[in-house]
């Protein structure tokens, strides 16, 4: 069991205010982008089938991806460099080794599932169903790694960092 002042010293770091704010951000507008939340209501003449229902993924007359998706992937890679930046913060903590190694992996299989997701909305010709196996597979290995280091971490309610 890692010493408390090891544990708050980890958490100051992942939990760092401003970078978790910065990441809310991301992933509400993603959610906007994106037209994921069934309960926000689409504006008039929106030419989306209904709220929740996905993003219209190209634009018909181009065939090119749509703005919205585009800018929603940037998003992700974003997201993707705060897990990183919050990565190589945490390689200046003293803590036992085999927990930094997990809490690091972890870090960095996370932040390849936001950027195989950017990837994937990026290219509509890519097979899907392999790339959501990627996203789905880092996805999984992220878990794992945070479980073994679950000392560490603590519950957050991103909606609550405004």
């Amino acid at each position: 069991m890692p010493r408390d002042d090891t544990v708050q010293a980890v958490r100051r770091v992942l939990y760092h205010p401003k970078r978790l704010a910065k990441i809310r951000t991301h992933l509400s507008s993603i959610d906007t982008l994106m037209n994921l939340d069934r309960s926000r209501p689409l504006p008039a003449g929106d030419t989306r089938i209904e709220a929740g229902a996905g993003p219209n993924w190209l634009i018909r007359a181009t065939g090119r991806i749509a703005p919205p998706v585009l800018e929603a992937a940037d998003r992700c890679d974003a997201i993707a460099a705060l897990l990183d930046e919050t990565r190589r913060e945490l390689e200046n903590v003293a803590m036992p080794r085999s927990d930094k190694r997990h809490l690091l992996n972890a870090l960095d299989e996370e932040s390849a599932a936001w950027s195989e997701r950017a990837k994937l909305w990026r290219d509509p010709r890519r097979p899907r169903d392999g790339a959501a196996a990627a996203v789905a597979s880092h996805t999984r290995a992220s878990v794992r790694e945070y479980h073994r280091v679950r000392t560490y971490l603590k519950r957050v309610d991103l909606r609550s960092l405004d």
